[in-house]
This record gives C-alpha cells, structure tokens and sequence, in this order.
C-alpha cells in the first residue's frame, strides 16, 4: 500500500512538470487513483488531461460522490469524538483522535491537514516514545511536501532525546533536508554515514538517495575522497546494485572518463528532472560537475591544446566555460588563441619575494614619517603628551614626615642646649 502511495506522489509532481512524459503521468495517474480514497487526486488528474487532451475522459461522478460523502461523514465523526474528548480534558484520547484525522486526511491526499493534525498532537504527548512516533510522523509528511525546515527540526528533536540517533532513515531524511536547501556536500556526509541495516522507511527511496549521492559528490568531492568515502565504504557497496548507473558515473569520474560521463549524465537527465526534490538542482549541479571536472583535468598538464580538451569532453561549449573559469580565477591559465594552446601559469619564486619585500618597507617608510611627524608636533606644543599617574601612600608619607619633623625638632633642642 504504502509503495503503492509512493508512486501516486510521484505521478502528482510529474504531471505539473511540462515533460515528454506528462501525458503518461496523467493516464498512469488517473489509473491508479481510481477507485481508491484519494477522490482528488482522481479528480485533478481527470481535469488537467481533459484540458490538455482533445480527447475528454467522461468522470465517474458517482465513485467521487460515494468516496467523498464517505470521507465526509467519517471526518464528522472524528471531530464530534475530538470535541468530547478535549472538554473532558482526556490527553491520550485527545492524541489519539489527533493521529486518526491525520490518517483519514492522508488517504484522501489532504496532505497540508493532515500534517496540522500531528502538530496539534505535539501538545498531547506524555512519553519519549510517543515523542519519538509524532516526530517521525512529521519527517514522512514533510518529505512529502517538501518543508525541508520541518525535517531539520524533527530530526534535531528525535537526536536530542534518542540513543538511536544514526539510523539509517534519519540519516536518508537528513540527507533530503540537505538537498532541498541546496548543501550539497552536507548530503554525502550523512548518506556515507547509513550502515548495513535495512531502511524500513517507504517515504525514503534508497535508489533515490543514491542518485542523490553520486550527483552531489560529483559536484563537492575529489576523486580520492570519493573512491575512500563512498567506493570503497562496505555498507554502500552492495546498495549501488539497486541503481547501477550511479556506481557507474563515479567511476567514470575518477578514471577522468569525462565525455562518457556527460553522455551517462545527458543519458539520465529527465531521470533527475523529475525527481521532486532534485528538480530544482539538476541545472546547478550539473554546472558544478562540468566546472569540477575541467579543474580537475587541467592539473594533470602544463600546456593543453584546444583540440585535445574538446575530444576529452565532447563539448561545444567547452571552451566557453573553460573562459569563464579563467575569468573568475578558478582555472589560473592563460589561452594562446592563435596556437590554441593553454599555458599553465606558474607563481615566479623571486619576483614574490622581491615584492613582498617592497610592500614590507612601504609599510616601515610609513610608519616612520608617522612617527616623525607626531614627533615635530609635540616639539611644537600642538599635542599635549599625557603625564604618567602618580600612585599617592597617604599613609606613608605622613609617617615620613612625622618622624623628619622629630628629627628637626630633636636637632633645634640640642642647639638651644
């Protein structure tokens, strides 16, 4: 059931996306909501293909007339057993009836209400474990809706009170937050991190994540780091057979196959593209992996012809971006346009000591003049020089003048004497 759920809010983002494959998602849509308690999912998916399709599709007035009285008077229900419950102030009860109507709203595919209701619940809990269930529950709707934010807190709240706090479904939840707020390098780091043990989380697709894993870490890590962190990690090595063109794009990327790479990437676009929570990305972390790669070519050669770079990658627009690295420092070479050649820029050894040695005694030339004009001003009383405070002992003073003034007085008796 629960996979079942999966693949119908997978077809609800594709049909909003104008793609290759909408139509399919739409038939395929209507299909699989038909007959079931999701009546506007059905609905939606009738009217969009009938306004996009010459072709209309009649609608089945009476399942959605049956299905919704249905949903209606169960919601009816539910909320006459909520306000009985909260007047007699029963917290388990009232929990409970919370979780009921989140369940009831989810079948019906009222997503944003049902998640209302677990954060109602929230008020209600009386242990760890049910702390625990409610956060949970909350990181599976936001995955839906994509509130990345939520995910952040929820998993923050479960780590702060639970000994489990590296599972394997936290983990992949953490990674999702990460991607949707685009920390890329963030999202290798917890999914490297999953262990052995099954995912028991549907709303958490491991090939999805795998997906997630090899785009990012194409964009964030070197080739020693992935071959260390990710090729040659046991927990990940038998979970790539459930996506095996992820293995394969890494691979590729750390034997600098980079034209077979951008044809693998080109291959699995729409692939990306329709994923809900990489669709935002895809153009992005594409453009970190070209810029990526070019980077990590060029530090293998100290001249590189044009002709040699376009063949490596099979681009048009190579040289474009390899300019536009040039202009904003990241690639420090220099083009010959009439060889086509790129010459590597080397740092002369002597002519950086030379200048750092002239802007060290630019610097004491300053200070000096400084220092000798304050001087010519004190010389002339325009600046008043502060006098050094002068530490005062009362006490002492006085015990010294007391015994002067007795040795005064002692000398004047022996003179009158």
């Amino acid at each position: 059931m629960e996979i079942k759920n999966q693949k119908i809010k997978n077809l609800n983002f594709i049909k909003t996306i104008d793609s290759p494959f909408r139509q399919e998602a739409i038939d395929l849509l209507i299909t699989r909501t038909h007959n079931t308690a999701n009546y506007s999912a059905y609905n939606d998916a009738i009217n969009l293909y009938n306004n996009l399709s010459t072709e209309k599709i009649p609608i089945d007035d009476e399942y959605i007339t049956n299905t919704e009285s249905s949903f209606k008077s169960k919601l009816q229900s539910l909320e006459f057993e909520l306000k009985g419950y909260l007047n007699n102030n029963l917290k388990e009860s009232i929990r409970m009836s919370y979780y009921s109507l989140a369940d009831l709203y989810k079948q019906a595919g009222f997503l944003e209400h049902s998640l209302n209701c677990y954060l109602k619940a929230r008020d209600y809990l009386s242990s760890t474990d049910q702390l625990i269930e409610n956060n949970l529950n909350l990181i599976s709707l936001s995955i839906e809706l994509r509130n990345y934010s939520l995910i952040k807190n929820s998993i923050i709240k479960i780590n702060s009170i639970s000994l489990n706090s590296k599972s394997n479904n936290l983990l992949l939840a953490a990674a999702i937050a990460d991607l949707g707020q685009s920390n890329f390098s963030n999202v290798v780091e917890n999914i490297c991190n999953i262990s052995d043990a099954p995912i028991d989380d549907t709303s958490v697709s491991l090939p999805d994540s795998l997906v997630y894993l090899s785009l990012t870490a194409l964009a964030t890590q070197s080739r020693s780091q992935i071959r260390q962190r990710i090729l040659d990690n046991d927990a990940l090595r038998s979970k790539f057979e459930f996506e095996p063109h992820t293995k394969q794009l890494l691979l590729l990327y750390c034997n600098s196959n980079y034209k077979e790479l951008f044809g693998l990437l080109e291959e699995q676009k729409w692939r990306y593209i329709l994923d809900p929570h990489l669709h935002n990305h895809v153009s992005d972390l594409f453009q970190l992996i070209y810029n990526r790669s070019i980077l990590q070519y060029f530090d293998s050669f100290k001249n590189l012809s044009l002709e040699n770079l376009q063949n490596t990658f099979g681009r048009d627009d190579i040289l474009d971006q390899t300019i536009q690295l040039i202009k904003s420092g990241s690639l420090n070479v220099k083009f010959d346009k009439v060889t086509g050649i790129f010459h590597k820029t080397e740092e002369d050894t002597r002519q950086a000591l030379l200048s750092k040695a002239l802007n060290v005694t630019k610097h004491n030339n300053k200070s000096t003049r400084h220092i000798l004009y304050r001087i010519k001003l004190i010389d002339n009383n325009l600046i008043k020089q502060k006098q050094l405070p002068v530490t005062h002992t009362p006490h002492k003073e006085k015990q010294r003048r007391n015994s002067d003034q007795l040795d005064i007085d002692l000398e004047d008796d022996k003179m009158i004497d």
